[in-house]
């Protein structure tokens, strides 16, 4: 296993609830990933956006994990693609999946154990996480060409439930919904709950991934940060003018995993 940081191939997100929950598709898809692809793939139905994902600007300056001293942890993180944007939607599978088989380590800034690997139990998938654009002007659609270039630089991931420990955090977080509230205002985040893994994911298309090793580990936010903006998106499944963001949810990570040694 490379030890090849992550966060050089991909951004740090930044996840919001999106307000209306009646955006909905019934898109059918075939999913095939690394905790799947021995099964055949995954067939399930396309259904709500409920996320939107900025890249996002992270400082850390401590951690503490659950019993564990506090640690001193400076990190800060840049944004590199600052048109790269991601939507969640929520599957529907035409067979109940299960939870992949075999024990899985992760490994990130947050994690902790020999060399940085955390052993995590990775859950059943629940949602898609698909390459989109977006702009600012709710009522002007992004051009298609930041749509496509969106594709070309990040992959799709599917979201398998976990629920890890919490940890304690001393961290400020900026993305593009920060900077409109003022220029220089972060989000404060005092615990991250780890909640989902995200597995970089062939959708329909046995293309080459993009980032195969790049996984993205899925953290609730405490506390949300609460701010009402409506913005345009465009994404494989839907277009969608003034599309209302209600509060933050979740930082996703970039991160590594393996099979337990």
């Amino acid at each position: 296993m490379s030890d090849y940081p992550p966060e050089q191939d991909i951004d740090h997100f930044k996840i919001w609830k999106v307000k209306d929950q009646t955006l909905k598709t019934e898109k059918k898809v075939k999913l095939s990933d690394q905790l799947n692809e021995e099964n055949g793939g995954l067939a399930a139905s396309v259904k709500a956006m409920q996320w939107l994902a900025n890249p996002v600007k992270k400082e850390v300056k401590s951690i503490k994990k659950k019993d564990k001293p506090k640690k001193d942890k400076p990190h800060k993180v840049e944004i590199k693609q600052e048109k790269v944007h991601l939507t969640g939607w929520k599957l529907h599978f035409e067979q109940t999946p299960k939870p992949p088989k075999g024990r899985w380590q992760i490994k990130n800034q947050f994690t902790e154990g020999k060399d940085g690997w955390e052993e995590w139990k990775i859950g059943e998938p629940e949602f898609l996480l698909v390459p989109a654009a977006k702009n600012d002007d709710p009522n002007k659609l992004p051009d298609q060409k930041d749509k496509t270039d969106a594709q070309k630089k990040i992959d799709h991931y599917l979201c398998y439930k976990v629920d890890e420990p919490e940890l304690e955090t001393d961290m400020e977080l900026q993305d593009q919904f920060d900077k409109k509230i003022d220029q220089q205002h972060t989000e404060p985040i005092k615990r991250l709950y780890p909640k989902y893994l995200g597995v970089p994911a062939h959708k329909d298309d046995p293309a080459p991934l993009l980032h195969q090793t790049a996984h993205l580990a899925i953290y609730e936010l405490d506390p949300p940060e609460r701010f009402l903006t409506s913005v345009a998106t465009i994404d494989q499944f839907l277009d969608v003018k003034n599309l209302g963001v209600s509060e933050s949810l979740y930082l996703a990570v970039p991160s590594q995993k393996r099979p337990l040694p």
